[in-house]
């Protein structure tokens, strides 16, 4: 075996190992007419918070997609993506490996926005929690929701 043959094993090796961490999201989505929908997410890796994001759209669809990287949000080349309402979201970690994040929970409510003239407005706040099922998370703290927060 050469030594490029050896490290390129080591590398997959390692990558393997990285590729089977523990990820685990929560997001928060407010959408009211007035000020806007803002959409904020956090994004753990063996729980370390490796992004903290935020976006704030005036009249957002569940349809609207997010996109956040490192120069966004994101630390050493964390990608996320995300849609419907922050009920979907994707993530491209550091060391390449890509998934699709599990929903795990979610709750919705009905909330004041404020009024026009003598009738109140009112939006709906979402919260979501999300796992990574194809990395290991045993023995890990998951997700849980914290009443309508936009950070736990």
């Amino acid at each position: 075996m050469t030594f490029h043959s050896v490290f390129a094993l080591v590398v997959a090796i390692l990558g393997a190992q990285e590729t089977t961490a523990c990820v685990t999201a929560h997001s928060y989505m407010q959408n009211c007419i007035f000020g806007g929908d803002g959409l904020s997410i956090q994004v753990f890796d063996n729980g370390h918070e490796v992004c903290t994001l935020y976006s704030n759209r005036y009249f957002a669809s569940d349809e609207d997609r997010y996109y956040w990287d490192d120069q966004h949000g994101c630390s050493g080349g964390w990608s996320v993506s995300a849609s419907h309402n922050g009920q979907s979201i994707s993530f491209t970690a550091a060391n390449g490996y890509s998934n699709q994040l599990t929903l795990t929970d979610t709750h919705n409510t009905r909330t004041y926005c404020g009024s026009a003239g003598d009738r109140e407005i009112h939006g709906i706040d979402y919260e979501s929690c999300f796992s990574d099922y194809n990395g290991d998370c045993a023995g890990q703290a998951g997700c849980s929701l914290c009443d309508f927060r936009a950070h736990c």
